[in-house]
């Protein structure tokens, strides 16, 4: 990813309250920002930029069917997970299907940030030593 271009936050949640507060609040500290009801919406324009900010329970396809679906890509698409499930299991399971972070809802505005500026920073580095 060029210096200077803005980092896409494709959020993935079947609240809309969720997707617009989270939107309104990565918009702000600069972040470009998708959203998407359901995880196939996702899948059917088949970003593959920025990361994936995904809840766990959904209807249809869920977020860690959507992270065994994405750690196959080439370049791989990372994903942060957010849920209200604080099971021990479940963050066990995102973060052996690959996941960068499993962050709980409500999760602080700071912790969020860092998080994906933290994805950002990652994605930026491959991207200069790929060329």
């Amino acid at each position: 990813m060029p210096e200077g271009l803005a980092f896409t936050v494709h959020v993935i949640d079947d609240d809309e309250a969720v997707r617009e507060s989270l939107e309104a609040l990565l918009v702000v500290a600069g972040f470009d920002v998708t959203t998407y009801a359901s995880a196939e919406a996702y899948l059917e324009g088949d970003p593959r930029d920025g990361c994936v900010l995904v809840d766990v329970h959904m209807p249809g396809m869920g977020g860690l069917e959507l992270l065994r679906l994405l750690a196959g890509r080439e370049p791989p698409v990372p994903v942060v997970v957010l849920t209200a499930s604080r099971e021990t299991r479940l963050r066990e399971r995102a973060l052996g299907l690959g996941a960068r972070a499993f962050l709980s809802k409500p999760v602080p505005e700071a912790m969020l940030l860092d998080t994906l500026h933290a994805v950002d920073k990652g994605n930026r580095l491959r991207w200069a030593n790929r060329t």
